[in-house]
């Protein structure tokens, strides 16, 4: 699998290796795809079995093509054999649509590669990624409005931050591939050995805090962590705005200068990460400590997420770990998670926009294929009502699950507090190359949070204010999309 573009806030320190939810899959290996293998090729009607005896549409007699870029799913799993399955899930469409031929490719480009093939004319009608930022910069995807409005699309059925993260002044502009969302798996043996009791579903973040503090012990030789949260060492980058929505602010603020980490709320949410979990060692960021020492009785509690199941499972089963999901606890301004920003989307070079809508509100609004991929890849559903199937689809796949709670990684999408990224206006990617190194002090304690902050502050709204001064942003971008072949393209800067 290719390594994908990501913000700068995305590996455990400056060019270490990055540890990220497709890292996660695809380094579960053929002993997760092993898994999952019952349902590979045991869930009608997007089955191996079915995809070889039901013919697919021939291309050379199709009167119309949609090149539709799908999320893969485990990388372990055939190719060959997903875009069987596919095809297969697409028949009930093929039946309504007499004539098209849609042209499946389950690969996770970079983006770097997506940008360059739109800009270069190749068609490439429906695009995947899970970083929206330069698509929206450089008006790289069109626009969806008019067909939400004509077909009457409520995007109530998706998780309602995910999809705001889509939702610019032009309107919609993308729709959610699925919803990735996280909890906490408590390690019941550590409790027990401990002889406290476990913590509970109703629990706050100071009884999250206390318990992280009664579990740990930092001074060891072997240093024992009370938990983990989904978040980076070296800032919040991909790992959203949750924190600062649980506090009742922003990782980017909507309103003003866009960022306020100097704000009551901001600064209460990084006083309680980094001055309360991080800096005593009572807690982690979950790319610093997770499974393995969660198994080896080092971490009593982890973030769980929704893409880490089959891992998790895999490094769990035959030992003797004893374990349930308990939800991120209640924080000041409600519950708070993180959620993933994956999304389809409709690129701009689109010649038949049309026809790609169709496939696309098929794809994202009908339960059919979606129903289909957590049959085949477990992964979690974008629609809402669907969690329920999810939960019970993934208990029946791998047994080691059954008994225990899935209700929070539902509840966290559909009553909407899970929270993916929040982007920057106008060069995304830029700000976080030039902020990273402050959150990375941050976390080695060279800066206080205030001073963090404050710095933080002024360096990013600077530079924002220069970039909507220059032309909204095409000048800085120019910085970092580089003009390749008289095509703006972006890259990943050296030591991500």
């Amino acid at each position: 699998m290719q390594q994908r573009h990501t913000r700068f806030g995305d590996s455990s320190a400056p060019g270490s290796p990055r540890w990220t939810r497709r890292a996660c899959i695809a380094g579960a290996g053929g002993a997760a795809a092993a898994l999952a293998g019952c349902a590979l090729h045991n869930a009608p009607p997007a089955s191996a079995a079915s995809a070889q005896s039901n013919p697919q549409p021939n291309p050379a007699n199709a009167q119309t093509k949609v090149v539709f870029y799908a999320k893969p799913p485990n990388a372990s799993v055939n190719q060959k054999t997903i875009i069987g399955i596919m095809q297969e899930t697409l028949q009930p469409y093929y039946a309504a649509n007499k004539g098209l031929y849609v042209d499946i490719i389950p690969e996770e480009l970079p983006t770097t590669q997506i940008v360059a093939s739109i800009l270069a004319g190749e068609q490439m009608d429906i695009i995947y990624d899970n970083y929206f930022a330069p698509y929206a910069e450089q008006n790289l995807v069109l626009p969806l409005g008019s067909y939400f409005q004509r077909d009457n699309v409520d995007s109530s059925i998706w998780n309602k931050a995910q999809f705001a993260l889509y939702n610019t002044a032009k309107g919609p502009m993308a729709v959610p591939v699925y919803t990735g969302t996280s909890a906490i798996a408590v390690n019941q043996n550590m409790f027990d050995q401990a002889g406290f009791n476990y913590p509970t579903a109703d629990w706050t973040h100071q009884e999250f805090t206390a318990v992280c503090r009664q579990m740990a012990h930092p001074a060891g030789k072997t240093p024992i962590y009370g938990g983990t949260v989904f978040y980076y060492s070296n800032g919040p980058g991909q790992q959203g705005s949750w924190p600062f929505k649980a506090f009742g602010g922003n990782q980017v603020s909507p309103v003003g200068p866009p960022s306020q980490l100097s704000s009551t709320q901001n600064t209460a949410a990084l006083n309680w990460l980094y001055e309360e979990l991080f800096w005593p060692k009572v807690a982690a960021p979950n790319n610093v400590i997770g499974i393995t020492q969660f198994v080896h009785d080092q971490c009593a509690m982890i973030d769980m997420d929704t893409w880490e199941l089959l891992t998790f499972a895999q490094s769990l089963s035959g030992t003797p770990t004893k374990f349930d999901f308990l939800p991120y606890p209640v924080f000041p301004a409600g519950r708070a998670t993180f959620c993933t920003a994956d999304f389809y989307a409709i690129a701009a070079n689109c010649k038949q926009p049309d026809i790609a809508w169709d496939l696309l509100r098929w794809v994202s609004t009908e339960p059919i294929w979606q129903r289909a991929t957590f049959s085949f890849a477990l992964l979690s559903p974008a629609l809402n009502s669907l969690w329920g199937e999810w939960a019970t689809k993934i208990q029946q796949v791998i047994p080691f699950f059954a008994g225990k709670d899935f209700t929070w990684f539902g509840d966290a999408a559909s009553k909407g507090y899970a929270y993916p990224v929040e982007y920057y206006p106008y060069s995304d990617q830029r700000v976080w190359q030039m902020i990273g190194p402050y959150f990375q002090q941050l976390y080695t304690q060279q800066l206080s949070v205030a001073a963090a902050a404050r710095t933080i502050d002024h360096a990013v709204n600077a530079f924002e204010a220069s970039a909507k001064q220059s032309g909204q942003g095409q000048q800085v971008q120019s910085q970092l999309f580089p003009s390749v072949g008289g095509h703006t393209i972006a890259v990943v800067p050296p030591g991500l």
